[in-house]
C-alpha cells in the first residue's frame, strides 16, 4: 500500500519533501482512523518518504549502455535550469524572481510560458514586499524592479492573482457596459434638476462600446468629481486627458497630476490608451474599457491609494462595477456623490431586469 501510494505522490510532484510525505499520512489517518492513533502518523510518514526516495534512485539509473552524444539542435542549445516547486519556501521564491529576471532580460522578453509560469510563482514575494514597502519608495522604482508589470497582459494577470479570479476582466466589461448604460439613463431622466448636465444630455448609440462609455465617464465625472467649473467636453479632470498625435509624449500625461490616470493620444483612424504613472505612460490598452480596468487594477497591483478627488468615483468602480465589497460599510465622500449612486443603481436594477431570460417589453413598460 506505501508503495502505491508514493508512486501516486510521485506523478504530482517529481520529487516529493518530507513535508509533503506528512501531509499525505496525517491526511490518510484522518480519513481511514484503522491505520492507528496519531503516534503511528510519525511512522506512515516515515514509510512513504523512504518509499519516494527509492523510486527517486531507480527512476535515475539507467541500466542501458551509454549513447554516443549527438549534436544540438539550434532549439536545444538554450536549456532551462529547473524552477522550483514550492510557492511556499522563501529561497525558491527569491530563485524563482532571479530566474525571472533573467528570463526577462531575453530578447522579446524570453519564452512566454516560462515567463508566466515564473510570474504566478513569484506572485507572493511581491506583494509581500509591496505591502511593506517605505513610503519614500517611488511607483516607479517598483516598476523597474517588477518590469514585466508595466505591460498591460501582466498587470492584468496580476490583479487577477490578487483577487483570486480569473475571469475578473470579462466580468468587469460585462458590468462596465451596462453600468454605463445606468449613467446615461440616470442623466437623461434627471437632467432637468441638473442646469450642468443638460447640454450633455444627447442622444448616445448604446451599442457603440467605446463611445458609451467615454460619455457616461464624463457624466461620472460631472456627477462624482468636485470641482469648482464643470467642463462637459474633452478632459476628464484628475481621471482623463486626451491629446492630439502630434503632443510630444512628455507633455502627454495631465500637468501637475503625479497619480494614476489615463490618456488618449487621438489618431485619425485610432485611438492609443495608456495609464500615466508618476507623469510617465505605460501599459498600453487596445481599447478605453481594458485601459479603466488597468486603471483600477494599478490601485491594488501597486498598493496605491486613490486620488482625492476621485475617491466617490473610484469606489463606485471598485463596489458597483468590479464587485469587490469594502471591509466597513461604504462612506460616500459626499451626500451628492451618494444620492446619484442611488440614483444610477436604480436605473441598473432595471436595466438588469429587463436584460433577464424572460422579461417581456410590457413587463419593462409597467416598471
Amino acid at each position: 500500500m506505501v508503495q502505491t501510494i508514493a508512486t501516486l505522490l510521485m506523478t504530482y510532484k517529481s520529487r516529493p519533501s518530507l513535508k509533503d510525505c506528512s501531509i499525505v499520512s496525517l491526511s490518510l489517518h484522518k480519513k481511514f482512523k484503522c491505520l492507528g492513533d496519531e503516534s503511528s502518523e510519525g511512522a506512515w510518514k516515515w514509510f512513504i518518504y523512504t518509499r519516494t526516495q527509492n523510486i527517486n534512485r531507480r527512476s535515475s539509473y539507467d541500466p542501458s549502455p551509454p549513447k554516443k552524444k549527438q549534436k544540438l539542435a539550434a532549439a536545444q542549445k538554450h536549456q532551462y535550469p529547473a524552477i522550483p516547486s514550492s510557492a511556499d519556501d522563501e529561497t525558491s521564491n527569491k530563485t524563482n524572481f532571479k530566474l525571472l529576471q533573467e528570463e526577462w532580460d531575453k530578447p522579446k522578453n524570453g519564452e512566454p510560458s516560462k515567463v508566466k509560469t515564473l510570474f504566478i510563482r513569484t506572485h507572493a514575494l511581491r506583494r509581500a514586499e509591496m505591502l511593506n514597502e517605505e513610503d519614500n519608495v517611488t511607483v516607479q522604482s517598483t516598476l523597474q524592479k517588477y518590469k514585466m508589470l508595466k505591460k498591460s497582459s501582466y498587470a492584468k494577470l496580476e490583479f487577477e492573482l490578487i483577487m483570486q479570479r480569473s475571469n475578473l476582466k470579462d466580468e468587469f466589461d460585462e458590468e462596465l457596459i451596462l453600468w454605463s448604460k445606468a449613467v446615461v439613463t440616470y442623466c437623461k431622466a434627471a437632467c432637468r434638476k441638473m442646469t450642468f448636465v443638460q447640454k450633455l444630455v444627447k442622444d448616445v448609440d448604446m451599442d457603440c462600446d467605446d463611445q458609451l462609455l467615454l460619455i457616461s465617464l464624463r457624466r461620472l465625472g460631472l456627477l462624482l468629481i468636485p470641482t469648482k467649473t464643470k467642463v462637459i467636453t474633452g478632459d476628464i479632470p484628475f481621471l482623463l486627458r486626451i491629446v492630439p498625435n502630434e503632443t510630444p509624449i512628455k507633455e502627454a500625461p495631465e500637468q501637475g497630476n503625479s497619480q494614476l490616470h489615463l490618456v488618449i493620444i487621438n489618431h485619425d483612424d485610432y485611438d492609443q490608451h495608456f495609464i500615466a504613472i508618476e507623469q510617465k505612460l505605460c501599459m498600453e490598452s487596445m481599447d478605453l474599457a481594458t485601459a479603466l480596468f488597468h486603471l483600477f487594477g494599478c490601485h491594488y497591483i501597486l498598493n496605491l491609494s486613490y486620488h482625492q478627488k476621485l475617491t466617490d468615483l473610484m469606489t463606485f468602480l471598485q463596489e458597483k462595477v468590479a464587485q469587490i465589497s469594502s471591509a466597513s460599510t461604504t462612506k460616500w465622500k459626499s451626500a451628492v456623490s451618494a444620492t446619484h449612486i442611488n440614483g444610477i443603481s436604480s436605473e441598473y436594477k432595471a436595466l438588469k431586469k429587463n436584460e433577464e431570460p424572460g422579461s417581456s417589453d410590457s413587463d419593462s413598460d409597467d416598471n
